[in-house]
Order: structure tokens, then sequence, then C-alpha cells
């Protein structure tokens, strides 16, 4: 391992535990659930430095510590959205910030051990905005447009993360002038999964709200409990159509900015 490489492995070292130790102390104070399933990703926030500190002697722990750092801001993020009852929950107050400081030094951290590779930086990024964001518009009072169109169901997340990865890839490939080849399949890939996550909420949506379908026809309820089961299943559809027009939506604005960044060829 040369200088340069060993500067930026203990770059990487020093933010990672960074990382672990904003998480860990966000858990302590209870600004992080204290969940089983985070508790693993604490682990994962430790394992990655103490990797990194063996990895002069096996680079493949290097590997093995980059993936980890990259799936840690992702994981952190996906959780807390998906058991989060709402923006001002997730974003509200002081818990965003050791969210928002550890997915930053890890998303630094992966970005140093493999300097060549933007897609460790865009999926890094794309945590960060979303966090920043969402914490934006909380401070402003607009919690209910992240509630509306983040937070609504997974895949709508899902779709919204996708959706800012790829222009984070875009913006970095204008950045530098062109799309490496395996950077432009990856981001042709992406796209073309924005419209099929659309499609199997569509699905997910009308199977729920078909579930509240029999209740509608329900003679023998009160008409109140009727009206309710019928806002439970005009929501479901609503839901099902919003993500098939967010995944529509995102592969053709991806697709058209796609047309106008070149592709460099491989020397």
């Amino acid at each position: 391992m040369n200088k340069t490489d060993s500067r930026r492995r203990n770059g990487a070292l020093v933010l990672s535990v960074l990382a672990a130790s904003f998480f860990w102390a966000g858990w302590l104070v209870n600004l992080v659930s204290q969940t089983q399933i985070n508790a693993v990703v604490g682990a994962v926030a430790i394992s990655a430095p103490i990797l990194l500190m063996l990895g002069p002697s096996r680079p493949a722990f290097l590997d093995l510590a980059r993936i980890l750092l990259i799936l840690f801001p992702v994981s952190v993020l996906s959780i807390e959205v998906l058991t989060a009852s709402s923006a001002q929950n997730l974003f509200g107050g002081w818990r965003l910030w050791p969210l928002l400081l550890a997915t930053c030094a890890a998303t630094l951290s992966a970005s140093l051990l493999r300097v060549d590779h933007i897609r460790t930086t865009a999926i890094g990024l794309s945590v960060f905005i979303l966090l920043f964001l969402g914490g934006l518009f909380t401070m402003l009072e607009e919690a209910a447009i992240v509630d509306r169109w983040v937070l609504r169901s997974p895949v709508h997340f899902f779709i919204i993360m996708i959706a800012l990865t790829i222009f984070v890839l875009q913006s970095l490939a204008v950045a530098r002038g062109a799309f490496p080849r395996s950077e432009a399949t990856f981001v042709g890939g992406l796209i073309q999964l924005l419209p099929l996550l659309g499609f199997a909420g569509t699905i997910l949506g009308i199977m729920a709200a078909l579930t509240a379908l029999p209740d509608v026809f329900n003679t023998d309820q009160a008409s109140e409990n009727n009206s309710e089961a019928l806002e439970a299943l005009l929501g479901g559809l609503a839901r099902a159509f919003e993500t098939t027009l967010l995944g529509l939506l995102g592969s053709i604005a991806a697709s058209f900015v796609n047309t106008f960044v070149a592709v460099s060829e491989p020397s």
C-alpha cells in the first residue's frame, strides 16, 4: 500500500469511527429507535472501522468495509422511514442530526476507499439529500409534503430514493464530462426499475383497497362505518395509481436527461 492509499485508508478509518459514534450517541440518548434491527445496523457501523484496521494485511477486508459503509446509511434511513409514523416523528427536533451526521461520515469514508467508483458517492449522497430535505421541509412546517410523497408507502419511498440516486449519478457524470460505461449501464438499469416499482406499488395498493370492498357493501353496518370503508378503498386506489405516476415520471425525466450525457469508452 503506497502513501496515498495509506492516507485514504486512515481518513476512511477516522470517518467510519465518527459514523459509528454518531449513530450510537443517537441510540444512547434515544434519538435513534432502540430496536433489534437498529442494533444490528449499529453492529455493522462498528464492524467497518475494525475491518479497516485489518485492511493493510488483507485487502479483501477493505472491500468488505466499503460495502458495509454503503449499506449502513441506506439501512439506517430505510428502517427509520419505514417505522416512522410521520415526517414530524422522523425529522422533528434533534432526531435528524445523529442520522444526518452518521450518513455524511459513512459516505465520505466509503468514497475515500474507492475514489474512482461514483456509485458509492451517489448512494450516500442520495441518503444525505433525502434526510436534509426532509429535515428542511419539517423545519419550514411543510412536513405534510414529506408525508404525502415520501412516507405515504414503502414503494413511494424507494421510488424517490432511486430517482435521487439517478439524479446524483447523472450530476456527477456531467461534472466529469461523461459516464463511464459501467456507470451508464447501472443508471440504465435503475431507470428501467422505476416504472416496474410503480406497477408493483399499484398492484399492492389495489390489493389493499380491495380488502375494504366487502365493508362498503355491508348493509348490516352503520352508514358511518360504510363511509370509513369507502374512504379506505379510495385511499388505497389513490396510493396505487400514485406509485405508477411517480415511477413513470421519474423514468421519463431520467431518460430525457440521459440523452444529454455522453458515455466514455473504456481505454
